[in-house]
């Protein structure tokens, strides 16, 4: 922790310069990396936890909304449906 890390994109990345013509690929690369490389034993390890509890053939019964509906719940609070349902008594 605490150190700073310098990995090529590509290889020889570190000599090559960012232009118009290339930023795409450097964007690109550098997401890949952020999103993909940087976080797989963390992933590993969320799917590791994921199938202790889930099997694979139970997973493979939801579809992406589902699952995120399962993961996240719903996205837009009813402020009317938690008025009805929340005990208020003694807020004072």
């Amino acid at each position: 922790m605490g150190q700073i890390i310098t990995k090529d994109l590509i290889e020889n990345g570190h000599s090559i310069t960012i232009t118009n013509e290339n930023k795409a690929e450097y964007v690109n690369k550098l997401c890949e990396m952020k999103m993909k490389i940087e976080v797989e034993e963390q992933l590993k390890a969320l799917v590791r936890g994921f199938r202790g509890v889930l099997s694979k053939s139970m997973l493979a019964s939801f579809t992406a909304s589902e699952f995120e509906l399962l993961l996240c719940g719903v996205q837009q609070i009813d402020i009317d449906e938690m008025i009805s349902t929340c005990n208020m008594e003694n807020l004072n």
